[in-house]
């Protein structure tokens, strides 16, 4: 355990903390290194905490930095999964950046952490794996080939998610419309069956 006293350099107060273990105790973790009493602000460097991920140079009494939202570790020194860019800190970013990886496209959550980009399922393409290759559309398992994907014939069988609402179109096949305000609506994405391109306003 590390005791940090900032700006104290009196006796009294180490003997305080000394008091504070039990006597056996004190002496025997002293002996062995388990205790270290540090002055002025020599300690906040014992904690090591990442320049870019830690909100501040000093850590708590078990050595834990506190972290940028979206950094993890105890010394704050990468993103958590999900999140990407801890390098972009020094740029002015303020935190790591969500991956935004395509639910229907990318084979996992999280992405490369210093370049963001996702792994794509088969058939998947672009940083956020939100686009299908040639030949192939996005479909609620992922980038199917054309040739297999069966079109929904009425909006029971279509299935619209983040906002987008399901109507029959003038040909009386099914459609997500997605409105001006879709969640997740920067991916471009209506429905769980296939890709969908917001509507012009």
């Amino acid at each position: 355990m590390t005791v940090c006293l900032e700006n104290v350099d009196d006796h009294e107060t180490h003997s305080a903390i000394l008091e504070s273990f039990p006597s056996t105790d004190a002496d025997s973790n002293l002996r062995h290194g388990h205790v270290f009493l540090s002055l002025g602000w020599s300690c906040g460097n014992e904690c090591q905490c990442h320049s870019l991920g830690s909100l501040e140079s000093k850590c708590d009494m078990n050595g834990n930095c506190r972290c940028r939202a979206g950094v993890g570790g105890v010394k704050c020194d990468h993103c958590l999964p999900g999140f990407w860019g801890l390098h972009l800190i020094a740029l002015g970013q303020q935190s790591c950046q969500p991956c935004g990886c395509s639910a229907f496209g990318s084979a996992r959550a999280d992405c490369e952490q210093s370049t963001g980009r996702c792994e794509c399922s088969h058939g998947a393409r672009g940083k956020r794996c939100d686009r299908c290759t040639t030949d192939f559309i996005m479909t609620a398992s992922g980038c199917v080939p054309k040739e297999e994907y069966r079109t929904p014939d009425s909006c029971s069988s279509l299935g619209c998610h983040h906002g987008a609402k399901c109507v029959e179109s003038v040909s009386g096949l099914p459609d997500c419309e997605c409105p001006e305000h879709c969640d997740m609506n920067h991916l471009g994405i209506g429905s769980s069956y296939f890709f969908v391109v917001q509507k012009a306003e």
